[in-house]
């Protein structure tokens, strides 16, 4: 809960690709460093979005990764069936070979939003401890610049700034902790 962990987010995110980063992908993920001792806010968000800043405050609480699924079904329940439908095939491709094969069986037919949450969700758990490998198993999948730079926000979250080989703060960073604040406040 320090302004590290956020700047963590932040750097993962810039390190992970050489792009830039669209704002509301940050503020997603700032908002799940901002809620992530009490989560219930983040449904305030469109459900892909609050999805994904609940797996940063899984990430920053240091929940196991290998909860991270149950957790998130937990999370989302009732709230969207295509994102359910896409998470399902996370816990069925688990322990297939072809990583590739599995990002592919993932998004197969699935509205995009739904796809990208569930192969962060799957890259993450590939490669828990491992910031390289999760971003470049990323950059395979049917997303590669939004799933890369979600994994990396996520994967820098749980693993801290020395995970992260470059770093760089973004120029509007407090203004993304005001955005990501409003975004997870109701209406």
């Amino acid at each position: 809960m320090t302004v590290e962990q956020a700047q963590a987010i932040l750097y993962g995110m810039a390190a992970a690709l050489d792009l830039p980063v669209p704002p509301e992908l940050q503020a997603s993920l700032i908002a799940g460093y901002l809620h992530q001792d009490q989560p219930e806010p983040l449904k305030n968000l469109p459900v892909e979005a609050g999805a994904s800043a609940y797996l940063a405050a899984l990430a920053l609480k240091q929940v196991d990764p290998s909860q991270w699924l149950t957790q998130l079904f937990t999370f989302i329940e009732g709230r969207s069936d295509a994102l359910e439908m896409v998470l399902r095939r996370v816990g069925h491709v688990e322990g297939w070979v072809d990583q590739v094969a599995a990002l592919q069986h993932i998004a197969r037919g699935q509205e995009p939003a739904a796809a990208q949450v569930a192969q962060v969700l799957y890259c993450l758990r590939q490669y828990p401890d491992d910031y390289r490998s999760a971003i470049a198993l990323a950059l395979k999948s049917e997303f590669p610049s939004i799933v890369a730079l979600l994994v990396g926000g996520i994967s820098a979250a749980r693993l801290g700034l020395a995970a992260v080989a470059q770093t760089k703060i973004p120029e509007n960073y407090e203004e993304l902790l005001k955005v990501a604040q409003r975004l997870a406040i109701p209406r």
